[in-house]
C-alpha cells in the first residue's frame, strides 16, 4: 500500500474482510475487521450496513465537498468525522480528570480517619489513587476494545459495564445499596478475577502485576464509599451534555501524540484543607491556593476550598494555567497509550512496568 501511495487497502480471504489505512499511527494494529462469514450465518443486518459502507463502492468514491472545491473519498470523510468525535470525548474527559481524582482521594481520606495527615500519608494515598484510576481505565479500554468477553452473560454479571450502570442510578437517580462499599467490593472482586483469571466468566489469568493486591496492598486494606466511587466511575463512563448523559466509547480513542507520561505525576501533590478554608486565586499564568486568613478581598469569580476538601498543586502550592494541565497531558498519554498494544496483556504490562517506575521515584 505504501509503495502504491495508497492510504486504504482491503486484505481478504473472502470470509474474513479487513479494511486498513497506511498513514494510521499503528497500522498493524489499527483495522477495521469483519467476519463476512459469520455475519451472514447469523443474518446479522448491523455487522452488514456496516460491512456495505465500508467496504462498498462508496467508501472509495471521490466526491466534492461543499463550499470548496476540494475532493475527498468516503473512507477519508468517515475518518475526518471519527477525528472530530475522539477530540470531544478527549477534551471532556481532560476537564474532567481532577474532579475524578478528588474523588477518588477524598474516598481514601475518608476510609484513613485520621485526625491529622502527614505528608507521608498524603503522598500514599496519591499514588495509590492513580493506581487505582489505571486500573479502571484500563478494564474500560479492554471492555471496549472486546479484550474481555463482554458477550458472556457470567462476565455481564461481575463486569465493569454493571458497576458503571450502578453508579448512573446512584448518581442520577438516587438509588442506593443499603452497603456503602457495594461499588467498591464489586470493582475489587473484578480486579481479582482479571489478576487471576476465572474460567466461570471466560477470563484467562494475567499476571503482570496491575491488579495485583501483592503490589499495592493499600488497596486491598483501604476502600472508598459508593458516595465517592459513584461519582468518579459516573464521570468516568458518561459525558454529560445539555441533552443528556452519553457514554464515553473508549474503544474510539487514538493517539495523537505520547507525552510524558509521569511528568504530571511527579509534579503535583495532593495537599489536604486542613486548618482553615483554603482560596483559589489566578495570578500570572498560575493558579495558587492561599490560607483564607491571608487572602484579603476575595472575588466572585475565586472559589474557596473548605476545611476536608482536597486538591493538587507542587511543593510551592500553585499550578501553571500556561496551556494543557500538566495533569491534563498526563490524562491524554494515559487514555491514548494502548493504541500501541495489540492485546490487553500486553498493555497491561506495560502500564505496570510504567507505574513501577513512578513509585521509584
Amino acid at each position: 500500500m505504501r509503495g502504491a501511495v495508497l492510504h486504504w487497502g482491503i486484505i481478504t480471504n473472502g470470509r474474513r474482510w479487513r479494511l486498513c489505512h497506511a498513514v494510521a499511527a499503528a497500522p498493524y494494529e489499527v483495522f477495521l475487521e469483519i467476519d463476512l462469514d459469520g455475519l451472514l450465518r447469523e443474518n446479522n443486518l448491523s455487522e452488514f450496513l456496516l460491512y456495505y459502507l465500508f467496504f462498498g463502492q462508496q467508501a472509495f468514491t471521490t466526491v466534492q465537498l461543499k463550499h470548496t472545491n476540494a475532493q475527498q473519498i468516503g473512507l477519508d470523510r468517515f475518518l475526518e468525522e471519527s477525528e472530530k468525535r475522539v477530540d470531544v470525548i478527549q477534551r471532556y474527559l481532560r476537564s474532567q480528570v481532577e474532579p475524578i481524582l478528588q474523588s477518588l482521594c477524598l474516598g481514601f481520606v475518608q476510609d484513613e480517619a485520621a485526625g491529622s495527615y502527614t505528608r507521608e500519608t498524603l503522598d500514599e494515598i496519591y499514588r495509590n489513587t492513580i493506581f487505582l484510576l489505571y486500573r479502571i481505565l484500563f478494564l474500560f479500554y479492554a471492555e471496549a476494545r472486546g479484550l474481555l468477553p463482554t458477550q458472556d452473560a457470567n462476565y455481564q454479571y461481575i463486569g465493569l459495564a454493571g458497576i458503571v450502570e450502578d453508579a448512573r442510578l446512584h448518581q442520577q437517580e438516587g438509588i442506593h445499596d443499603p452497603d456503602p462499599f457495594s461499588l467498591w467490593k464489586r470493582l475489587t472482586h473484578l480486579f481479582v478475577v482479571v489478576d487471576d483469571g476465572d474460567e466461570s466468566v471466560g477470563v484467562r489469568p494475567y499476571n503482570g502485576g496491575l491488579f495485583s493486591d501483592r503490589e499495592k496492598p493499600y488497596l486491598k486494606t483501604h476502600k472508598i464509599t459508593n458516595a465517592y466511587l459513584a461519582q468518579a466511575l459516573f464521570e468516568l463512563g458518561y459525558m454529560q451534555r445539555k441533552a443528556g448523559i452519553y457514554p464515553v466509547d473508549y474503544c474510539d480513542l487514538t493517539v495523537r501524540h505520547l507525552g510524558t507520561l509521569y511528568e504530571g505525576l511527579l509534579e503535583y501533590r495532593l495537599n489536604l484543607v486542613s486548618q482553615e478554608p483554603v482560596v483559589v486565586r489566578e495570578n500570572k499564568g498560575n493558579r495558587i491556593y492561599i490560607p483564607r486568613s491571608q487572602a484579603g478581598v476575595v472575588k466572585r469569580t475565586e472559589t474557596i476550598l473548605e476545611v476536608g476538601e482536597v486538591y493538587f498543586a507542587d511543593d510551592k502550592g500553585s499550578v501553571s494555567l500556561a496551556g494543557p494541565t500538566i495533569l491534563q497531558r498526563t490524562w491524554c498519554s494515559i487514555l491514548c497509550l494502548t493504541q500501541f498494544c495489540q492485546s490487553y496483556w500486553n498493555a497491561a504490562s506495560y502500564w505496570k512496568h510504567c507505574l513501577s517506575i513512578y513509585n521509584m521515584k
